[in-house]
């Protein structure tokens, strides 16, 4: 009798045991990850590193001419580049009714800057010849010129990103004694476009 009780009791220890190890917490390793991502949109900027241009001109007979220069800086992230553009408000300089006209010629047909006439000159772009230079008071500027428009055009192009692109803009303005004397004035817009 005292053999069935301890093969009972053994197999009662072999069941709590086989029990345990069922029972027994498994240790287990998990992992989760997660991308962060900053989504920068292409932009452009751009500024003047003045807020008036000044031509002082003594107009003659036949046309007294006055250039100086304006500073754009512009910048863009986006890798085609940007194109910077300039508008006019309004196209004439103006002084009350009096107005000196804006120059009939354009960044792809630039043309030689004719007396009571206004204009502007991009070294190095499109089809602007010659090399901007401050002077004042001569019978004829050098090289050719664009009048501005309502519209924005185009006055140069930049084929890659560039956190800072620098552009000389020459303004240039003729007059002669026909003109009455005083400050004409317009505004002139910058815009730095991205290229597509």
């Amino acid at each position: 009798m005292k053999q069935p009780i301890k093969s009972a009791l053994a197999l009662s220890s072999a069941v709590v045991a086989v029990v345990g190890l069922v029972l027994a917490p498994v240790a287990a390793d998990a992992a989760s990850t997660t991308t962060v991502t900053a989504v920068l949109s292409g932009s452009a900027s751009v500024s003047s590193t003045g807020t008036t241009v000044s031509l002082p001109i003594t107009p003659t007979v036949s046309g007294s001419f006055t250039a100086a220069a304006d500073t754009v800086v512009a910048g863009t992230n986006n890798p085609t580049g940007y194109k910077l553009q300039i508008s006019g408000t309004p196209t004439a300089l103006t002084k009350g009714a009096d107005t000196i006209a804006a120059s009939s010629g354009t960044p792809t047909a630039a043309i030689a800057l004719a007396p009571n006439t206004w204009g502007y000159h991009v070294d190095g772009q499109y089809n602007f010849a010659g090399s901007g230079a401050a002077v004042t008071n001569q019978a004829s500027l050098a090289g050719t010129w664009a009048g501005v428009t309502g519209t924005a055009v185009d006055i140069k192009t930049v084929a890659t990103a560039t956190a800072s692109d620098s552009t000389s803009v020459w303004f240039g303005a003729g007059a002669t004694t026909a003109k009455p004397a005083g400050n004409y004035a317009a505004v002139v817009t910058y815009t730095a476009v991205t290229n597509p």
